[in-house]
């Protein structure tokens, strides 16, 4: 279904990234897909009985990398979208990441509840990243997905928060052992965003691994501390988001008043390429 890694740079930094293919109901590749998004947070401080809360303690764009099926994506994705975005905390208790990475897991397993009724939808697995609450200088990781409990009998949502504190890399998807094969032969120095963005701009380009294609998208947590999902440029004029190149005269018209603004990634396609740093 996809190829999604988290990846740690030495400076502590998240980068979430992915390639677009899905696999449709009907078995045919599309490349699609957007799987990187922003999940808007938002938690209110306590307010009066019987009062709408008013004042926001917290409020940041987290990011998501997701693997799996589209429907199953964009189900997902849409409540925690809508749940999370209109939080309160309880007086006297202070709000962590971990807290949060609770509460979407309970929704989680709500909504899995309903979507592994139908085998053909399965499950997802998806990254979690952005601004501590309880520190606003730290970056966090998690990874979710759905397990067997202990009996076998029915699946379960879990979640596991993940080391940042040395430079390391998390993978997700189909394509993880094309992946994990390319890191392990290609030794890189240099940045570890680098060498992995190289890797799976490899794997994308591998027509052994069907399940992994199309373009790569690339998001990083900014200095305002949002999730920015960024574009890859490819050549000088193209700019590519997911699927569409935003900077072609079918998108980029003198017709209205707004042009799309957004940071883009240039990147070797193929892991005998080179991967150049984040550019605007």
């Amino acid at each position: 279904m996809t190829l999604a890694v988290a990846i740690v740079d030495n400076n502590r930094e998240i980068i979430l990234a992915s390639d677009s293919r899905i696999t449709t109901l009907d078995g045919c590749h599309s490349d699609t897909q957007l799987k990187l998004m922003p999940l808007r947070i938002r938690i209110y401080e306590p307010s009066e009985p019987n009062q709408e809360p008013s004042q926001i303690h917290f409020e940041r764009d987290y990011g998501m990398a997701f693997s799996g099926n589209s429907l199953c994506i964009l189900q997902v994705k849409s409540y925690l979208e809508i749940a999370l975005r209109n939080l309160q905390y309880y007086p006297f208790f202070d709000i962590s990441f971990a807290d949060i990475c609770d509460l979407i897991a309970s929704l989680y397993q709500e909504i899995s509840c309903n979507l592994i009724k139908d085998t053909t939808l399965g499950d997802i697995e998806f990254f979690l990243c952005g601004v501590d609450p309880g520190n606003a200088s730290a970056q966090r990781l998690a990874r979710f997905g759905l397990f067997e409990d202990a009996g076998g009998s029915a699946l379960v949502a879990k979640y596991s928060l993940l080391g940042t504190e040395k430079s390391t890399v998390y993978e997700i998807g189909t394509g993880v052992d094309a992946f994990r094969a390319r890191m392990d032969a290609f030794f890189d120095p240099g940045s570890e965003i680098e060498r992995s963005l190289r890797c799976l701009a490899g794997v994308i380009e591998d027509a052994r691994v069907p399940s992994v294609g199309g373009n790569m998208q690339i998001g990083k947590t900014n200095s305002n501390g949002d999730f920015d999902v960024l574009g890859e440029r490819r050549g000088v004029l193209r700019y590519m988001l997911g699927a569409i190149d935003i900077n072609s005269c079918k998108v980029s018209t003198k017709r209205g008043n707004l042009i799309i603004c957004s940071r883009f990634l240039d990147t070797g396609r193929s892991s005998e390429g080179g991967c150049e740093r984040f550019s605007d």
